[in-house]
């Protein structure tokens, strides 16, 4: 079986959403825009698995990038 992996990474979320990361995207996507993604991802290949990467507590303000 071939593993295919879909890397999800939260700097590319914008800063209002997703402030706990090394490099806060300025005029990143909205959470929506990237479930969208996702979505059209998942229907369209064989992803075996999704990891979701950065995620820094030192830099996340309310628990936002959490719930992002």
């Amino acid at each position: 079986m071939t593993v295919k992996i879909m890397t999800l990474w939260n700097g590319r979320l914008d800063s209002a959403y997703a402030p706990g990361v090394s490099a806060p995207a300025v005029f990143g996507m909205t959470p929506f825009q990237l479930e969208c993604i996702v979505q059209a991802v998942l229907h369209t290949t064989n992803i075996n698995s999704v990891s979701i990467g950065e995620m820094n507590p030192q830099y996340d303000v309310d628990n936002r990038t959490n719930y992002a």
